[in-house]
C-alpha cells in the first residue's frame, strides 16, 4: 500500500495482484478474477489472500459480481 491509501490498495486489487508485508508476514493478494459464460457476460468474480510465509489462504472468496 502506498502511503498508507487503503482506498487506491483495494481500486487496484481490479486490476493486478500484490504483495504486503504486515507484522514481518508476507501476503499475497490475488487481483480479482472473473469467469465469464459464452456470452462473455461475468459470471462470477474471486478474491484470494495467501500468507506466503505458512504457505497457507487466509481469505478466499466468490461472488457472483464485482459489485
Amino acid at each position: 500500500m502506498i502511503d498508507g491509501n487503503a482506498s487506491d490498495f483495494i481500486d487496484k486489487l481490479c486490476y493486478e495482484d500484490h504483495y504486503v508485508v504486515y507484522n514481518g508476514k508476507k501476503y499475497f493478494f490475488n487481483g480479482c478474477q472473473s469467469k465469464k459464460n459464452a456470452d462473455g457476460k461475468v459470471v462470477s468474480v474471486r478474491l484470494e489472500v495467501y500468507d506466503i510465509s505458512n504457505d497457507t489462504t487466509v481469505f478466499s472468496v466468490t461472488k457472483p459480481s464485482a459489485t
